[in-house]
């Protein structure tokens, strides 16, 4: 069964909400599909839908118009009082029947309605950042490893080649990068600041800086810091 060419058996009502200013009803619902969508009923101006709150799951919506010759019997049974029952039958107004899998449903009195299709999750969700991804692995140094200094360089090493793989897994996918060519570009920063051979990777560069491996842990993080704070700067690479 679909009400304005959106198939609604089954789906569940997740929101019910009014904006007097508009006078506009929108039912929020999600459904079989997952995909999310709203009908909007307009100049809503007498509506039950209470019960909903706690059976929300959807039958259909059946369109009552002036021209359906069962208009009158429906308006009865579904309690309206003679003023609104008019309204409905001089096409001043039209009345929706929200009907439900089961028990009793509701309904909305209003001039008109309009299904509005949500954007695709992936059209709107944020991009991933690779300096948020990277915190939980300076928080929790010893979630998988231990607090041991050279397994921490290995700890490193791993998220290094992590973010390479993670990179490359998303350009082939043609997503939004949003930094995970951290490896390259941190190498790049390395090497243009502080004179170090990019020939391997920032790990790499920074164990050879550091001589102890107590240090690494350290000194990784503070060049990380150091090299997000020059991205945000107009010119990222000092004079």
């Amino acid at each position: 069964m679909s009400f304005l060419n959106v198939p609604l058996h089954d789906a569940s009502v997740t929101g019910v909400r009014m904006d007097p200013v508009r006078e506009l009803l929108q039912l929020e619902l999600a459904l079989h599909t997952c995909e999310k969508v709203r009908v909007d009923f307009s100049s809503a101006c007498q509506w039950s839908l209470s019960r909903f709150e706690r059976q929300n799951v959807l039958l259909d919506i059946h369109e009552w118009k002036a021209s359906n010759v069962a208009t009158a019997e429906r308006c009865r049974d579904l309690g309206l009082d003679e003023f609104w029952t008019r309204m409905v039958l001089t096409d001043r107004y039209t009345l929706y029947e929200v009907a439900p899998s089961v028990g009793f449903g509701g309904w909305v009195l209003a001039r008109g309605a309009e299904v509005i299709r949500a954007a695709p999750e992936t059209a709107f969700a944020p991009a991933p950042d690779v300096f948020d991804f990277m915190e939980g692995f300076r928080k929790r140094p010893g979630m998988f490893v231990g607090f041991d200094d050279s397994q921490r360089v290995e700890q490193l090493r791993g998220l290094e080649l992590l973010l390479h793989g993670y990179s490359s897994a998303l350009r082939a996918h043609g997503v939004p990068e949003a930094g995970f060519g951290f490896v390259m570009d941190f190498a790049n920063y390395l090497q243009e600041t502080r004179g170090w051979s990019a020939c391997c990777g920032p790990v790499a560069m920074i164990v050879k800086a550091a001589g102890r491996k107590h240090d690494v842990w350290v000194l990784f993080w503070k060049l990380v810091d150091e090299f997000r704070e020059s991205l945000a700067r107009p010119n990222p690479l000092p004079e």
